[in-house]
């Protein structure tokens, strides 16, 4: 039986161990855009450990702002292109880093943070946010 990308996507998202970075982007890249209506109300986020330079900060930083709310960014969301796919983009005010998202179910969003201006070419930091008032597991 073949699993959907969101099933794929839960998997990668509930794993102990650190994941290849690419099966996480190839993943990543078969979800669907999110609907940046969806995308309204408050989020919890979650770092995937892939062991990129830029995850060791974002999960000390998680305690202290783990909660993203869109209420306030709704008119920066823009419709882009990401590696060939469909996407949604979010330019937070700083524009210090993008965000990306994607689809996977109606409490749960994968996201991408991409950090050029700090390391480089080393890839997108993979996280995803579940709506704040539910539980942090997905699946």
């Amino acid at each position: 039986m073949t699993r959907s990308a969101a099933d794929k996507y839960i998997s990668l998202a509930n794993a102990l161990e650190q994941l290849d970075p690419a099966e996480v982007d190839h993943v990543y890249n078969e979800l669907e855009p999110v609907d940046p209506n969806v995308l309204e109300g408050e989020w919890d986020m979650h770092v995937i450990d892939t062991g990129h330079p830029a995850q060791a900060l974002a999960e000390d930083v998680l305690p202290l702002l783990s909660t993203m709310d869109f209420d306030d960014d709704a008119e920066k969301v823009h419709k882009i292109k990401f590696h060939g796919a469909p996407g949604h983009l979010v330019i937070p005010g700083d524009q210090a880093s993008t965000r990306r998202f994607r689809y996977v179910d109606a409490s749960t969003i994968a996201a991408t943070n991409g950090y050029r201006a700090y390391y480089g070419n080393s890839g997108v930091l993979h996280f995803y946010l579940t709506r704040a008032e539910d539980p942090c597991y997905i699946g």
